[in-house]
C-alpha cells in the first residue's frame, strides 16, 4: 500500500470538511471583474473555505501581477504586453473595463480598479489560501513569486500550478515547501492513459491535482476533463484532487459524486 502522500501534512489542508472548500475562480467573477480586488473581496467574505484562485504574470520590472491576459488590449490598452510593461504602468489600465455584468452594461468602466500586484493580493487576505496559476515561465519568475509571497518554510497556505512544466519544476527547487499541481502536459498524459485503462503507468511528480471538469460534449476536443479513473489513480496515490469549473448544479452534483 501506498504512504499518504507528504501534502496531507501540509496546512493547506487541515481546515474543516464543514463547510467544504470552494474554489473561487479569479475571485467572484460572475458579478465582478475577473482577478481585481472587488472580485476576491467578495469571494473572501464568504468565509475561509474559500481558496482564492490567481493567475500570475511577470511584469517588464520583475513584478508578479494578477492577470490571465498577456495582451491588455482586452482592458481597452492598445499595444500593451505585460512583459513589455512596467508595473507602474500597468497598474494605469483600468482592470474593469471589459466586465459586462447581466444586463450587457459595462458596470465596473472607469470605477478605479487596478491590476494588482501579487504582494498586495495575498498581503489583503492574510487568513485565505490561494491557487496561484502561473501563466508564463519567464526567467526570474520563480524567483519573484517566491519573494511575492514570503515564502519559507512554513509557508502553508499556497498552491501552485501551471501549464507549463519548466516553471514548475524551478520553482519547486527554489520552494519545495510549496504544494504544487500537476502541469498540463502529466495532466493530459493521466487522461490519455485512463481512457486505455494504464492509468497507473502515468507519471505525476505532483502534491495534487489541479483539473477543470468540462462536460461530455466537448470531450473530444483538446481540453482536459476529469474523470473517475483520473480520481481513483490520484486516490490511490494518495494525492489531493481539486475539481473545478462546473458550469451548473448538476455538474457540481456530479462532481461531488466522483
Amino acid at each position: 500500500m501506498l504512504k499518504p502522500h507528504v501534502a496531507f501534512h501540509n496546512g493547506f489542508f487541515s481546515q474543516s470538511v464543514s463547510p467544504p472548500d470552494l474554489i473561487a475562480l479569479r475571485g467572484e467573477s460572475f458579478e465582478f471583474p475577473e482577478n481585481t480586488f472587488a472580485a476576491f473581496q467578495a469571494a473572501a467574505n464568504l468565509g475561509p473555505h474559500i481558496i482564492l484562485w490567481a493567475d500570475v504574470m511577470l511584469s517588464q520590472d520583475g513584478v508578479p501581477v494578477v492577470t490571465r491576459y498577456q495582451d491588455l488590449a482586452v482592458y481597452g490598452a492598445e499595444n500593451s504586453y505585460v512583459p513589455l510593461l512596467k508595473f507602474s504602468e500597468i497598474q494605469k489600465i483600468d482592470a474593469g473595463f471589459e466586465f459586462q455584468n447581466s444586463k450587457g452594461e459595462h458596470s465596473f468602466r472607469g470605477k478605479d480598479l487596478h491590476i494588482l500586484s501579487l504582494k498586495e493580493l495575498v498581503d489583503a487576505f492574510p487568513n485565505h489560501r490561494f491557487i496561484l496559476s502561473l501563466a508564463e515561465d519567464s526567467v526570474g519568475f520563480d524567483q519573484q513569486l517566491v519573494k511575492a509571497i514570503d515564502y519559507n518554510d512554513k509557508t502553508q497556505r499556497f498552491v501552485v500550478t501551471s501549464e507549463r512544466d519548466k516553471i514548475l519544476k524551478s520553482t519547486r527547487k527554489i520552494a519545495p515547501m510549496l504544494l504544487y499541481g500537476a502541469s498540463t502536459p502529466q495532466l493530459t498524459q493521466l487522461m490519455i492513459l485512463a481512457n486505455l485503462f494504464l492509468e497507473s503507468a502515468a507519471p505525476l511528480d505532483t502534491d495534487l491535482l489541479v483539473v477543470e471538469k468540462v462536460s461530455e460534449k466537448v470531450r473530444n476536443s483538446n481540453r482536459i476533463y476529469l474523470n473517475e479513473k483520473m480520481i481513483e489513480e490520484a486516490h490511490r496515490r494518495s494525492l489531493k484532487v481539486f475539481a473545478g469549473n462546473p458550469q451548473n448544479p448538476t455538474e457540481a452534483h456530479q462532481l461531488m459524486q466522483m
